[in-house]
């Protein structure tokens, strides 16, 4: 690396941990073989390195964040979410919220272009909390999964032992 000025950023960042990106289980090794390197004169521009958890590969992704120039906020536009749509209870949860909307509001007082552009609103609102609620929901199943698997992880590093492996490969599918 120093020949061709270049740097270990997950290294640069990391100088007394030991981790592995890759596991021979013709060997039963670890070992440390992927890299991400860059020009040395980047490194004060790198805020993150890390070596991630290995699920489908038999090697572990490097991460390296580099911040090169302040990026400009723009203003964020709203997407609907068709995954929503994938949990029943979500489409029964929607279906109330419009029925119980329009039990509420469809009077007389009320014309009919703002109920329905005032339901849109009321609708979105719900959408985004639902969505909001499953990314939750599905993050924290990830993360408990990702917690599962570097347990397993580091118990087949100190034993070796087959049925850990077994587990570990098991939790990854899961994943």
């Amino acid at each position: 690396c120093d020949k061709y000025n270049l740097l270990d950023t997950w290294r640069a960042l990391n100088k007394d941990v030991r981790d592995y990106t890759f596991f021979s289980s013709r060997h039963n090794s670890y070992s440390r073989i992927d890299y991400l390197l860059v020009s040395r004169p980047l490194k004060d521009n790198i805020t993150e390195a890390s070596i991630e958890l290995k699920l489908w590969s038999d090697h572990s992704p490097v991460l390296c964040k580099i911040v090169l120039t302040q990026p400009k906020k723009r203003p964020q536009k709203w997407n609907f979410n068709n995954f929503i749509l994938f949990k029943e209870t979500n489409v029964h949860d929607i279906q109330k919220t419009i029925q119980l909307y329009f039990k509420e509001n469809d009077t007389q007082e009320m014309s009919r272009s703002t109920l329905w552009d005032a339901m849109k609103v009321v609708v979105r609102g719900h959408l985004i909390a639902l969505g909001s609620r499953d990314k939750k929901e599905k993050l924290a199943r990830i993360n408990i999964l990702k917690e599962k698997i570097t347990q397993l992880k580091n118990r087949h590093m100190a034993s070796g032992s087959q049925r850990v492996y077994k587990q570990l490969l098991a939790a990854r599918k899961e994943l």
